[in-house]
């Protein structure tokens, strides 16, 4: 089984994990919409195999590194996921029922 990516998607694909990206009141509804397709994508194989293949990009990494990467791995979970996915929604949702002029905004690290 391979795992799904963003690549498809007209904006989650643009989320910057290390910039910003500012999503406009166009855009935000098909963000929306993708982030709920997300829900049935969050299952116990496909975290599984997203720790895995992130576990082992970190098998180079320095070992202080390396065990910080471990821990906090360890602690998600599909339930953990899908709680800060609805909360995305939410908050998405309510830039869209803002109306013009509201944007959201993902700063990354």
């Amino acid at each position: 089984m391979t795992l799904p990516t963003v690549e498809t998607t007209a904006c989650l694909r643009f989320v910057d994990a290390y910039g910003e990206t500012v999503f406009d009141r166009l855009q935000m509804p098909v963000l929306n919409e993708e982030l709920k397709a997300l829900r049935p994508v969050i299952t116990a194989e496909t975290l599984r195999l997203a720790k895995q293949r992130y576990l082992e990009r970190a098998s180079t990494w320095p070992v202080a590194a390396r065990a910080m990467a471990g821990e906090i791995v360890e602690g998600l979970s599909v339930e953990l996921l899908h709680a800060h996915l609805e909360q995305l929604i939410r908050f998405v949702s309510d830039g869209i029922a803002a109306g013009t002029h509201h944007y959201i905004r993902f700063v990354g690290d």
